[in-house]
């Protein structure tokens, strides 16, 4: 029977580095909103997220004005995820060896994440990792963890043959469990501290799982 494995990206796939935002803000906002939104952007993408179905630039640049009083253009905006596509992530060590693996066994595998989809395909594809998916579901279809995100990622896919990987254990984990599919915690600091039923510390596990 045909499976699907589903990856979240950032800390999953890739890490983690939003040094870009700080850079990119300063130099497109008064220093006074620069200071004021960058150290905020975190907890108010976070509470979009939670409060909202989907990411739209309309609805962000709205809600970013009601929350900080920045007048966020749509230049803005549009600049600001040019720059997070055009900056040089760093893969998360055996990624690439062990989708290669994955896709040598038969396994159709797909990403799904709380952003932009044409901006996490272009850093897939500029991390040479594209290819290695049949599908990528971004935030501007559906927020993980709502069911419809879990939906979109399985496609053709019924949810009791897809797993979940990935480093959230709300967004990855519960969510994805709560979604009828399997799910696998990334726990790549080896924490140990949240009890879950499937746990990996290094991305190359999974070649002992499958």
């Amino acid at each position: 029977m045909e499976k699907r494995i589903i990856f979240d990206l950032d800390g999953t796939l890739l890490k983690q580095n939003f040094s870009y935002e700080s850079e990119y803000f300063h130099s497109c906002l008064s220093e006074d909103d620069a200071d004021l939104f960058i150290p905020q952007i975190g907890k108010l993408l976070a509470y979009y997220e939670s409060n909202y179905e989907c990411y739209d630039n309309d609805l962000l640049r709205c809600y970013l004005y009601r929350e900080t009083g920045i007048n966020f253009s749509d230049e803005i905006i549009n600049g600001w995820r040019a720059t997070l596509r055009n900056f040089k992530d760093t893969i998360i060590d055996g990624v690439p060896d062990t989708l290669e693996y994955l896709k040598s066994k038969g396994y159709s595998l797909a990403v799904l994440t709380n952003w932009f989809s044409e901006d996490q395909i272009a850093r897939l594809k500029k991390a040479n990792l594209l290819d290695y998916f049949d599908s990528v579901v971004g935030g501007d279809i559906a927020f993980k963890p709502s069911l419809k995100s879990y939906i979109c990622a399985t496609g053709r896919f019924s949810p009791c043959d897809c797993v979940m990987v990935g480093d959230n254990i709300n967004n990855d984990v519960i969510g994805a469990l709560d979604a009828g599919m399997d799910a696998i915690y990334f726990d790549s600091n080896n924490s140990g501290k949240v009890m879950v039923k499937k746990r990996i510390t290094r991305f190359d596990n999974l070649k002992e799982m499958y």
